[in-house]
């Protein structure tokens, strides 16, 4: 259980890189594995928003909720 929760701690912070990166394919990618996974949800669907709508160039990784 602690090695499968460090594994998936792990591809979220090199998903999290790829994201913040703007590589959202990249991270799409590593995220689909962690299904499961609350956190990886939420920036896996961050993610697929991006890739059809990337956001401004001035953007800094910064998700501002619209909603609670």
């Amino acid at each position: 259980e602690g090695s499968k929760m460090q594994d998936i701690v792990g591809s979220y912070e090199r998903a999290f890189d790829a994201y913040a990166a703007r590589n959202f394919e990249k991270a799409i990618g590593i995220l689909e594995r962690n299904n499961n996974d609350q956190p990886s949800s939420i920036l896996l669907e961050r993610c697929r928003i991006f890739q059809d709508a990337p956001p401004p160039a001035d953007w800094q990784g910064v998700h501002v909720s619209l909603s609670k």
